[in-house]
């Protein structure tokens, strides 16, 4: 699956967070420790700021969209 059926496709609900780890099958015991470390950023640091965003997280960058903002935003 690409990037663009990726963001095409997800269904969006404002009481859930879904994070998607574009990686290969290799790495999938990174994912602990990334997640983590995603979860200390300001905007994913509590359970309210991930409610209502699909992100997509690879080697590049982390990008989402929200419930309300259907726009793909970039974290820095």
């Amino acid at each position: 699956m690409n990037e663009k059926d990726f963001w095409r496709k997800m269904a969006i609900d404002d009481h859930y967070g879904v994070v998607c780890f574009a990686w290969p099958d290799s790495r999938v015991r990174n994912i602990p420790y990334a997640l983590r470390a995603l979860f200390r950023h300001p905007e994913c640091k509590t359970k309210a700021k991930r409610m209502g965003k699909v992100l997509r997280v690879s080697d590049q960058e982390i990008s989402y969209y929200t419930y309300s903002n259907r726009e793909v935003q970039r974290l820095v």
